[in-house]
């Protein structure tokens, strides 16, 4: 399966490639579906936003769907609106709790304490993400536009110029290079 669309003047390609739902052209960070941690520290800002909302949306209407199937089990709601179950269901998982809507019967008791447990969770997991998001270091530095190939204790040597865009030191500094030439061999 391969669709093309063209948001942002940039050519996007959606593939099934061995059972396995990958996007081209909007970023590397859709690739990694198969590890979310990885995922949401690597993902733009934008995007953890939007998948963070998303799932909260979600997991607050799966919790009021399974209010809604208590029957009439919150009191102070109106009997199966879903605004209000949903509503409810918010307040429970961000532990605001106006008190308006409160669980009735035990079903909902029990659905409440699920939640509360999921919320635990997600708010200690997303906190955690953040703060790695936050404290992750990322590189500043600054390349010479020019390279040359001299002479250095008697090697032909290539050399370049780096340095800190920061202004704090660099401690332990290591670098790989990889030099990509053509070279025609003698068999052509």
């Amino acid at each position: 399966m391969k669709t093309k669309f063209r948001p942002h003047s940039r050519l996007i390609r959606l593939e099934n490639q061995a059972g396995r739902f990958v996007i081209h052209g909007m970023g590397r960070w859709y690739h990694h579906w198969r590890d979310p941690y990885h995922l949401l520290l690597t993902v733009p800002w934008l995007g953890f936003v939007a998948i963070v909302s998303l799932t909260y949306l979600l997991l607050n209407t799966l919790f009021a769907l399974a209010y809604l199937a208590g029957g009439d089990c919150l009191e102070g709601a109106r009997a199966g609106s879903f605004s209000d179950a949903f509503f409810f269901s918010v307040q429970t998982l961000a532990s605001i709790g106006y008190g308006a809507i409160h669980p009735k019967t035990f079903y909902a008791n029990s659905i409440v304490t699920v939640e509360s447990i999921a919320s635990l969770l997600l708010i200690a997991v997303l906190t955690g993400l953040a703060f790695a998001r936050f404290s992750r270091p990322i590189a500043k530095v600054l390349f010479s536009n020019f390279i040359i190939i001299t002479t250095h204790n008697s090697q032909p040597t290539l050399m370049f110029r780096v340095a800190n865009e920061r202004h704090n030191f660099i401690l332990e500094a290591h670098a790989q290079i990889y030099l990509i030439i053509d070279e025609v061999t003698d068999e052509g």
